[in-house]
């Protein structure tokens, strides 16, 4: 097994303009405590990751390491979700033939695999990374809608982690719910609030061309309430641009968001690139060119918001609603496939534009406030762990 001082393990291609900012964050967060070159990240693929800090030690994600700090770096860490889930579940071939099999090509290379094999035997993380100082940084956990693989990747974790950090109350439930000590448990709120660690303003943009209402839709094979919010959002868009509005579908994740681009190839499109956008220019495009956004993704109500423009939140899943709980004097929701709800919450949001506009500073604050503690505490337990 390869050694570091620091594994960082996320959620992260990249492509995912969400987990890239949470991505940019704590590697800020780290740099504050290791040296770039200390500092290894977990990656699909190392050629984009390296256009966002050249310094850092990028690594493809199936390669295992002993490290003397694992970092679960935000957002959503451990789920189970029912279509998820259910469809791992039916398979009838559980024969050590067959689990070989897909744990080689699951891993595509096979001295990963074989290295990775022997990692579990060690009692690695993941299979992946053994480490004596496990810790998390403002992650997500939950649902758990059945007992799946996320569930019983939250027990390990548990098992193992000396210092928790999570993003909302609703995780720190699960978190002791799955009989967590409560004395390594930290809840802060996203750090994406801290908004100088991905965004500079390069004045580039001409807001007098505020006209589009863009809809940020995602790919959700999850559940079905979900998919059928997605398709109202799809329904109100059209409507609205019958009726003369100019109309937009926007992409946060192409790679998972292939299948309902293609099904609106003639649509109008911004969909985020990290070859072709920086996060601040992507972001820029967005709110230079919005009258009104509506997003069924959560750093879709995050980012804007945190850079002074309310958003409907289409509350597809329970993290979208958290999102609006933290966000309820400057942003709106809906949470109905029904049409009509969903262009009477609309309506009521557009008409409330102003006022949810005027709160967003107050909100902003409050959250950028716990994203600081987040960031101090979990220098702190470095510090401290450092020093024993």
């Amino acid at each position: 097994m390869r050694k570091c001082k620091v594994y960082l393990k996320g959620a992260y291609g990249p492509g995912n303009l969400g987990d890239d900012v949470l991505m940019i964050g704590i590697i800020n967060v780290l740099k504050e405590s290791f040296r770039p070159e200390d500092i290894v990240v977990g990656v699909e693929n190392t050629e984009l990751a390296r256009l966002f800090d050249p310094q850092i030690n990028w690594q493809h994600y199936k390669i295992p390491y002993q490290a003397e700090y694992l970092v679960y770096g935000g957002g959503g860490q451990f789920f189970s979700f029912k279509g998820k889930d259910s469809q791992s579940a039916d398979s009838t071939d559980h024969s050590v033939l067959h689990k070989l099999k897909n744990f080689i090509v699951n891993n595509q290379n096979p001295i990963h695999a074989c290295n990775r094999l022997i990692a579990s035997r060690k009692g690695a993380m993941e299979n992946l990374v053994l480490s004596k100082n496990v810790a998390s940084y403002c992650i997500g956990l939950g649902p758990f809608e059945v007992e799946g693989k996320g569930g019983e990747r939250l027990k390990k974790f548990i098992k193992n982690v000396d210092f928790c950090s999570v993003r909302d109350d609703t995780s720190a439930e699960h978190y002791l719910n799955f009989n967590g000590d409560k004395d390594k448990l930290h809840t802060f709120k996203d750090p994406s609030f801290y908004s100088e660690d991905w965004y500079q303003d390069l004045n580039s943009g001409n807001t007098a061309s505020r006209d589009y209402i863009s809809y940020i839709l995602r790919g959700w094979p999850y559940s079905g309430h979900g998919q059928d919010l997605i398709q109202a959002m799809t329904k109100h868009a059209l409507k609205m641009q019958e009726k003369g509005h100019k109309v937009r579908f926007v992409s946060l994740f192409r790679e998972k968001d292939l299948d309902i681009i293609e099904q609106f190839p003639n649509a109008e499109w911004l969909i985020y690139d990290v070859e072709k956008h920086s996060i601040s220019g992507f972001m820029e495009d967005l709110l230079n060119s919005s009258k009104y956004i509506c997003s069924a993704r959560a750093h879709g109500v995050w980012l804007p918001t945190i850079l002074g423009f309310p958003v409907l939140a289409v509350g597809i899943e329970n993290k979208l609603n958290e999102v609006h709980k933290g966000l309820s004097k400057c942003s709106a929701i809906t949470v109905s496939a029904d049409l009509d709800c969903f262009d009477n919450d609309f309506n009521d949001y557009c008409e409330r534009y102003g006022v949810l506009e005027s709160n967003i500073q107050e909100q902003v604050f409050s959250n950028r406030e716990q994203a600081l503690l987040a960031r101090k505490s979990f220098n702190k337990w470095i510090k401290e762990t450092n020093a024993n």
